[in-house]
């Protein structure tokens, strides 16, 4: 593919020439693997290629519009091309992956997600996991904010939760080692002003809280350095403090248990939904025992 000479490929077509049967669909393969919007015109308007030859599939199992949107720099000009030529921007690769799912595990930038969700792309048509595209962005994208807000806009479901974990979009971001970064934190923000629930629990009737709690412990972040957790803690009612996980655990005493190790002296207060006080009171390594500061905590005055 790489040492293919597109101009010797153009001479010939102006020549007249034509594709043999079963070439085609291969000679679009090529041509999207080669991100080239010029190469890709001359197959689709001068040589005329059909559905047979956007339906596809290459040797790993992606469509021409999925290799366009797989690439290291995608083609919004070949993936345009490809799309004014009526390829199914819902087409399935041999994975059960969208180009937009396609496009969110392989790119870092936002930009062609965003392109397909202007393409009538469905915001929430899901990986045979159930993990949709909101969830592809918060799990793969290094500043998922742009493409979260976009997704929302076109109605990307924010509590949807995978069939594997059962995690929703806010686990995903509080499961992250950058969750604590700024476009980590502006996705959360979005999330939850759109409607996110910090509620809603995963396999292991794990709160997002939870997971950060985990996250942090895992990160060695004291749990007053995280704002992460501070933000969900400013969204948290007295039902999300003192909710336990499958294993009987509140957040607290999950990082607790996580961190499995002595944790220097200090005590940070951090403002809750309700009014309250989280206190965290960070004397102990054992989690049963730092039950009694965590309670007294709530509610307690500034």
């Amino acid at each position: 593919v790489e040492n293919v000479d597109l101009r010797s490929i153009e001479y010939l077509i102006s020549c007249g020439a034509r594709l043999i049967k079963g070439e085609s669909q291969k000679i679009l393969l090529i041509a999207a693997s080669l991100q080239s919007d010029h190469f890709l015109s001359l197959i689709l308007r001068r040589i005329g290629a059909g559905n047979k030859e956007l339906e596809a599939l290459d040797e790993f199992g992606d469509s021409p519009l999925h290799i366009v949107c797989g690439a290291k720099e995608p083609s919004i000009a070949a993936a345009h091309l490809l799309l004014e030529a009526s390829i199914d921007v819902e087409r399935l690769n041999s994975k059960g992956l969208t180009p937009i799912l396609k496009a969110l595990s392989c790119n870092t930038r936002p930009t062609m997600a965003v392109f397909l969700l202007e393409s009538k792309a469905n915001p929430n048509h899901a990986s045979p996991s159930n993990a949709s595209p909101l969830i592809f962005a918060c799990r793969f994208l290094k500043s998922p904010k742009i493409i979260v807000d976009a997704l929302i806009e076109k109605g990307a479901h924010v509590n949807h939760q995978e069939n594997v974990s059962r995690f929703a979009p806010l686990h995903v971001l509080a499961a992250r080692d950058d969750s604590n970064e700024d476009g980590v934190m502006e996705a959360a923000q979005s999330l939850l002003r759109s409607g996110a629930n910090v509620k809603i629990k995963d396999r292991d009737s794990r709160l997002p809280l939870h997971v950060a709690h985990e996250t942090a412990a895992r990160l060695g972040i004291p749990i007053h350095s995280s704002p992460l957790i501070a933000l969900l803690l400013s969204q948290a009612g007295h039902s999300e403090v003192f909710a336990r996980d499958g294993l009987g655990l509140l957040a607290r005493e999950v990082y607790e248990e996580a961190k499995a190790e002595e944790i220097p002296v200090t005590t940070t207060r951090i403002r809750t939904a309700v009014g309250g006080l989280y206190a965290v009171d960070e004397r102990v390594a054992s989690s049963r025992a730092s039950l009694t500061s965590y309670d007294a905590g709530w509610g307690a005055p500034e």
